[in-house]
């Protein structure tokens, strides 16, 4: 179980599509550093990102039409959008090893 979500993730990194996506009400466990949202299609997305106001953030894989500026998030979903996107985003806490935060979005689901 827990192989198939390090298959996974080390796929998101590697900017490759992995077969299948765990299922969101699935039993397998997401990463403690997981954010699961849903938005209807055509409809704006704006994240506070958790954490101290001294965490940086850098985008490592996000969706056409997203910008991140300090701790938001913000993608404009296009109409008739569908399906799950998994952003990752880089996360720095003043000198501390760097951590990625996963942001998985349904898009279409109301």
């Amino acid at each position: 179980m827990r192989f198939s979500v390090l298959l996974l993730f080390a796929a998101l990194l590697l900017g490759t599509a992995a077969t299948e996506p765990p299922d969101a009400a699935s039993s397998e466990p997401a990463p403690t550093d997981t954010l699961r949202l849903s938005i209807p299609s055509g409809e704006p997305l704006v994240v506070a990102l958790p954490g101290d106001p001294a965490w940086t953030f850098r985008t490592l894989r996000a969706p056409a039409l997203s910008w991140l500026v300090g701790r938001s998030f913000y993608w404009r979903t296009m109409p008739g959008e569908r399906g799950r996107e998994y952003v990752l985003i880089e996360r720095r806490y003043r000198s501390e090893p760097q951590d990625t935060l996963v942001v998985v979005v349904d898009v279409g689901t109301e």
